[in-house]
């Protein structure tokens, strides 16, 4: 059997012909067209709080991209739930590539399993810095740290329990409260 592996140009052509729009939630990854898990509304509202969050903290470090796709490699363009990107984007007026990347972050439940092997695999291998995954069933946060592109795979790796606080590491005065994220203060 064959199949065929789209590259990040053919996919823009099926959104500019209308083909695929946004209501799809597709992401193209290693070649594939993923369709994305439904987002609940804990899902949803963990990325309110880490976006309303994040934002409030950037200044002219870096900026908030909740849920837009950016360039992986030449045959990926992810949508993680949120990104810390350079500005340089913004001023450029294009796409993220994955250099432009501090910080990538997926809030997971139903598609913890693809987050943490498929996408990792994927981040670590294009050289993102840090991913975190917040493993909604279990409350806590999966940090992947010092990409090894060689080996697919992150060299540290740590379990950051939800009562806790975490700091990306481009940014270690960021302090984020993971209690607050995780909606835990509210219940």
């Amino acid at each position: 059997m064959t199949t065929y592996r789209f590259d990040v140009e053919r996919y823009e052509k099926l959104f500019h012909a209308g083909i695929l729009t946004n209501e799809d939630h597709i992401e193209l990854l290693d070649g594939d067209l993923i369709v994305q898990s439904p987002i609940g509304s804990r899902h949803a509202n963990v990325v309110n709080r880490l976006t309303e969050l994040l934002a409030k903290n950037a200044g002219d470090r870096f900026f908030v991209s909740p849920q837009n796709p950016f360039r992986l490699d030449a045959h990926s363009m992810p949508q993680p739930d949120l990104a810390l990107v350079h500005r340089r984007v913004l001023a450029e007026e294009r796409y993220a590539f994955a250099d432009d990347i501090f910080l990538a972050i997926e809030v997971a439940d139903s598609s913890l399993r693809y987050d943490r092997t498929v996408k990792r695999g994927a981040y670590a291998r294009n050289g993102i810095a840090e991913y975190w995954i917040f493993d909604l069933t279990r409350d806590l946060v999966l940090v992947h740290q010092q990409a090894d592109p060689d080996a697919a795979a992150y060299t540290v790796c740590r379990e950051v329990p939800a009562h806790d606080v975490l700091a990306p590491v481009a940014f270690p005065d960021l302090f984020l409260p993971l209690p607050a994220l995780f909606g835990q203060a509210r219940r």
